[in-house]
């Protein structure tokens, strides 16, 4: 809007001071041409600015007039002076906001903010790109409305299946988003949370009704005890094998990043069996894709799996000798 951008003018020259056509249309994103036209604007409410063209010109406001906002100490204002506008924030289209914000804030400063001596970089090290979340502003949207949501997230052969939520709250965590969500009917207490990652969801749709979020719900809270159970449940289940080298090609495709673990059992090895140690997700994951080597695969440890397998493996003779 308009208003918004002449009010960030107003704050960008109290704050700074002189600046160039150039770097207010860069600051503000509009063409010189708007910055001259909304000068004038500020001119014809009443605001003192100065415009002087050629070497060393630029706008600037009359000196010594300030618009009337209030103050801030000076160890707030270091503390703005050093904050950035999160890639999250501007994700949710709330950087501009922000930045007018912290021009507000400078604006109250005599001699505005100071130079930031502090600078927090959002970028990871390994430059993983972060995943598009088209749909970030419909979730969002109904969160900050409290309005419930028709959510569709990927079935077992990638159909959609669909739910209807309370929407807690977004989180932001290493460049991904996560919805955490009630399930349950439309003005009951919840019965049980849950957490989905907002760029798996195929669809997301507004309900006409009123989101149930209990009074005392804790979102902070919430999601640092579900991150601890994500991480748990990331962590990998290891199970040490002997296996018949004609399970190699197989291993080679279910593993590809135990290429190297593969190479040295093999290199090892004295005659048909090689003994290795494999990640699996699960006990039950684990159970179910060892169970078709048959005799070409021994669980040496965890013991609780070397038994589960045993024992399916007894229950599918036993069935086979009763036929």
């Amino acid at each position: 809007m308009r208003a918004d951008r002449l009010l960030a003018l107003l704050m960008l020259l109290q704050s700074r001071g002189k600046l160039t056509a150039a770097m207010l249309a860069e600051e503000l994103e509009v063409s010189e041409r708007t910055v001259y036209r909304d000068m004038e604007a500020l001119s014809m409410a009443g605001v003192p600015v100065v415009s002087e063209r050629g070497p060393g010109g630029g706008c600037s406001l009359l000196d010594g007039y300030r618009s009337s906002l209030t103050g801030l100490t000076a160890s707030e204002a270091s503390a703005l002076a050093a904050l950035a506008v999160p890639a999250p924030l501007e994700q949710l289209g709330l950087g501009v906001a922000l930045r007018q914000a912290l021009l507000k804030a400078a604006a109250s400063q005599s001699t505005g903010l100071p130079a930031a001596r502090l600078y927090l970089d959002p970028e990871p090290w390994d430059n993983e790109a972060q995943p598009a979340v088209p749909l970030l502003a419909e979730v969002y949207d109904a969160v900050n409305a409290g309005r419930r949501l028709r959510v569709a997230r990927p079935g077992p052969h990638g159909e959609p299946l669909w739910l209807e939520i309370d929407p807690y709250g977004l989180v932001s965590k290493a460049g991904r988003w996560y919805l955490v969500a009630g399930l349950g009917e439309a003005g009951k207490p919840t019965a049980h949370l849950v957490v989905f990652r907002v760029d798996h969801l195929l669809a997301a749709e507004a309900v006409n009704s009123p989101a149930t979020v209990p009074a005392d719900f804790d979102l902070k809270a919430h999601w640092q005890r579900a991150s601890r159970a994500m991480v748990a449940d990331q962590r990998p289940y290891w199970v040490r094998l002997r296996l018949h080298v004609s399970l190699l090609a197989e291993l080679h495709r279910q593993f590809p990043g135990q290429r190297q673990n593969l190479d040295e059992a093999r290199s090892a090895q004295t005659d048909d069996w090689l003994i290795i140690a494999l990640p699996y997700v699960s006990l039950e994951n684990a159970r179910a894709r060892i169970l078709p080597w048959g005799g070409a695969a021994v669980v040496l440890s965890p013991e609780p799996l070397r038994q589960s397998v045993a024992d399916f493996a007894r229950q599918a003779a036993a069935g086979y000798e009763r036929e």
